[in-house]
């Protein structure tokens, strides 16, 4: 009798469930790896760092300078919300305008607060929702804003790296010198450049959707004035997240170089996964700006940064998403009323440059 056989047998291999890549197990725990080191850095910097001094300067920032950064930093978070104005062109969906940048608003405080996954996506999906934007549309709103943001990083850390004087750089090592500053620059400026290009050749046309991202189902290209109303406002954005904390430092630093270590410390907060990058940023900007600026002075502008761009904004984001939560939108209402027919037509308009169906 012939015996069947076992074709893993015959290449060599045993049956079993199928072995996950090494770089898939690398992937997972660099994160905490990379928390786990910040961590540290954070205890030894708390350890060392002397308090009184801290609390003596952030009890001599002078009333004017502490006025001028929360207005600095209103503007910064006006800037992120009309992220979703310009989305709102480009997607074409029903809500009205005071509605989508407060939604905008409210969604950044509490994704700087809690994270992306919470302010970012999941509330400001909520809020689209009961203002009667489908998922498909809400989702690529959020999307759109999360790739014009990040482009907006790219080009303000192009510049930083050109023009930081001292650069801020990690530790003691020796910073890149000119050659190499435009050697990282040039792939950071490539990034919203392709963006731009892209979208000036394809205005108009849906985005490739992969099967994790379906937010992206509803998103087209943007036109080119569009994508660039997009990339000024990302940039404005974090160029005003920059000024609020150079001026709490009373500008002890050139405005770059302040600029240049915050985009780091973004950076390193988005990988770490740390809700509102704490203990990150103050490692960050302590090992890269403490040789040059007192520790106690860094600390406490940090500090005073924090209740300007974090606190306060989330305090008024609370306030607004239970108003956005107990009153219906105008959109939904709207629709309701329209005949089957109006409520089908498609939105097409020469200012939007896309069609949604």
């Amino acid at each position: 009798m012939n015996k069947r056989r076992d074709p893993g047998r015959a290449s060599g291999t045993t049956a079993g469930p199928d072995r996950q890549p090494v770089w898939r197990y690398l992937v997972r725990i660099a994160p905490w790896l990379l928390a786990g080191i910040v961590l540290t850095l954070v205890v030894r910097q708390a350890v060392g760092l002397d308090w009184p001094a801290v609390r003596l300067a952030l009890a001599g920032l002078p009333w004017p300078v502490l006025a001028g950064a929360a207005a600095v930093a209103f503007a910064g978070h006006a800037a992120f919300a009309s992220y979703d104005l310009v989305a709102r062109r480009v997607v074409g969906h029903y809500a009205s305008v005071q509605r989508s940048a407060l939604i905008g608003a409210i969604g950044y405080a509490l994704n700087l607060n809690f994270g992306a996954l919470i302010g970012g996506v999941a509330v400001r999906l909520r809020l689209y929702q009961r203002a009667g934007v489908p998922l498909p549309q809400a989702g690529a709103v959020v999307a759109g804003g999360m790739l014009a943001n990040w482009c907006g990083w790219a080009a303000l850390l192009a510049g930083a790296l050109l023009w930081a004087d001292p650069l801020p750089w990690p530790g003691q090592g020796q910073a890149p010198g000119g050659a190499w500053r435009v050697a990282l620059a040039l792939p950071a400026l490539a990034v919203p450049a392709l963006v731009l290009f892209a979208c000036a050749r394809r205005a108009g046309q849906p985005l490739p959707t992969w099967r994790r991202l379906p937010m992206l189902s509803a998103l087209r290209f943007p036109s080119l004035p569009q994508a660039s109303a997009w990339l000024l406002l990302a940039v404005m954005s974090w160029a005003l997240i920059s000024t609020v904390v150079w001026m709490l430092l009373q500008s002890a630093l050139p405005w770059w170089t302040v600029a240049g270590a915050m985009l780091l410390a973004a950076i390193a907060g988005v990988i770490t996964h740390v809700p509102a990058g704490l203990g990150v940023l103050e490692a960050v900007l302590l090992s890269t700006l403490g040789g040059v600026v007192p520790p106690s002075t860094l600390l406490a502008a940090l500090l005073a940064y924090r209740a300007a761009y974090y606190g306060l904004p989330l305090a008024a984001a609370l306030i607004g998403y239970v108003f956005l939560e107990v009153r219906p939108g105008r959109a939904a209402t709207a629709r309701r009323g329209c005949s089957d027919g109006a409520a089908a037509r498609p939105i097409t308009g020469s200012t939007s440059g896309v069609q949604v169906q």
